[in-house]
């Protein structure tokens, strides 16, 4: 949200309006949320659910990047507290490329996510050749990479920024290649996912058709059966991800378009309507985690187990907070 809405009194203290402290406040409930969910997600994911298996790589590859957006959410609050941060060019794009990075990372892994659950489904013979350990490892960590060198471009020379006269906004501190480009990796990674789960889809319809008849007369073997179930089932989950993500986003993305053409003229409320789409984006981060448990029945069964009456507390609470310290 824009920082001019500060004021500052005679002593020199800050002074927040009401509409701003309320969003400080929904930041700062997204922040503990998603951190504490996502956290969650990782510690089972890696505890119990084990990360031989790719599609888990995948999964705690979002949760991670989720769970750092948590973080730059809650970090807002210093620039708010703090005003004389925003003069400092390094602290302001310090403040904005932070979370375009992790939000492009956890749209490139769900993207690839959804790649390695149409190979799966839409080509099993070709699986194991085409996704090995060293190609899991490179699409955990592309992601990465790519938002990396993609937020980095500020700090070599992209900017608009102007010591003299220019105030720390996102919408005006870059140049228009990079609002475009960012934009335009989201749309493409989006549609692609898109694509990609319609065929899945299409596949896994006609799956069920053979096998709905009879299950005794399935032309499909039984171990077949159940691992092509499972790669539905996960590919489900991953759809419902992309679309969560997808509709946190699009709303955003559509403005920073607009940017990247250079066909807006700025008002204050366009500041505060694009600073809105943007913590509606950030909500995706604490999304992910509650399709998890709603969605994925191996997930939840662990969750049921720690919370129920039969699990070894000391156990399950030392192995969380070791888990929780090594992440």
């Amino acid at each position: 949200m824009s920082d001019d809405n500060l004021t500052t009194t005679d002593e020199g203290d800050v002074d927040f309006p009401p509409f701003l402290i309320l969003f400080i406040v929904l930041q700062q409930v997204v922040f503990s949320l998603s951190c504490f969910s996502n956290i969650v997600v990782i510690f089972i994911f890696t505890r119990y659910l084990h990360l031989r298996s790719f599609k888990n790589r995948f999964v705690v590859g979002l949760a991670a990047a989720d769970f750092c957006t948590g973080v730059s959410v809650g970090s807002q609050i210093i620039y708010f507290l703090f005003p004389e941060l925003n003069a400092v060019r390094v602290a302001c794009f310090i403040r904005y490329q932070i979370v375009a990075f992790l939000t492009m990372t956890s749209q490139l892994t769900a993207s690839f996510t959804t790649f390695d659950r149409y190979i799966a489904i839409c080509h099993p013979h070709s699986y194991s050749k085409v996704v090995t350990n060293v190609t899991a490892n490179i699409l955990v960590t592309l992601p990465w990479v790519y938002a990396l060198v993609l937020t980095s471009l500020s700090f070599l020379g992209l900017k608009s920024w102007s010591d003299d006269s220019m105030y720390c906004l996102y919408h005006l501190i870059f140049e228009q290649g990079v609002y475009l480009a960012s934009a335009l990796t989201t749309v493409c990674f989006s549609v692609a996912s898109l694509i990609m789960y319609i065929r899945i889809l299409q596949v896994a319809w006609k799956y069920y058709n053979r096998i709905r008849p009879s299950n005794e007369t399935s032309p499909y073997p039984q171990v077949r059966k159940k691992s092509t179930e499972r790669n539905v089932r996960s590919a489900k989950v991953m759809g419902i991800v992309t679309a969560a993500f997808t509709i946190c986003w699009t709303p955003f993305t559509a403005y920073q378009f607009r940017y990247g053409v250079g066909s807006v003229d700025l008002t204050m409320d366009d500041i505060n309507v694009s600073n809105w789409l943007v913590f509606l984006g950030m909500t995706n981060s604490l999304v992910n985690p509650v399709i998890y448990a709603w969605q994925r029945k191996d997930f939840n069964t662990v969750c049921k187990k720690l919370c129920g009456r039969n699990v070894d507390w000391s156990n399950a609470t030392a192995d969380f907070t070791s888990h929780v310290s090594s992440t």
